[in-house]
């Protein structure tokens, strides 16, 4: 059985809403970083997929999956982080995110942070990562 969940992603580039770009197809290449079960109700685990550091935590029975570095002083999301809903707060200076959109929902963080498609697939957790597809 697969269970899979995305966080919202704006991808909406158009060449004639932005002269001089590219239109490039991106799709998402699954990689299993653990099982699913490892991620347990209210605590994230941070894995190393690719280049990137991802968090995948586990709220109200869903999964998400977003970058762990916080963009205040670069602390680790998932060490220490405090979930509440949909939100984590960073242990070290308080920044607060919104696992779904990658928002700044409480400063200082002055820049939000990426976050990645992740699912389950007979077990195993997956994340998303972005490819170009042309």
């Amino acid at each position: 059985m697969s269970t899979a969940y995305r966080a919202p992603v704006e991808t909406d580039v158009s060449c004639s809403s932005n002269p001089g770009l590219e239109e490039v197809d991106q799709m998402a290449e699954f990689i299993t970083v653990g099982k699913a079960d490892d991620i347990k109700e209210g605590e994230a685990t941070a894995f190393q997929v690719g280049d990137e550091e991802v968090a995948v935590a586990r709220s109200g029975g869903t999964l998400y999956a977003f970058n762990d570095i916080c963009t205040h002083r670069r602390c680790n999301l998932a060490m220490g982080g405090e979930i509440d809903g949909t939100t984590i707060t960073c242990e070290c200076h308080g920044s607060m995110f919104d696992m779904a959109t990658g928002e700044v929902i409480g400063g200082p963080a002055p820049e939000p942070i990426a976050t990645y498609e992740v699912r389950e697939e007979n077990g195993d957790l997956q994340v998303g990562v972005q490819v170009n597809g042309g």
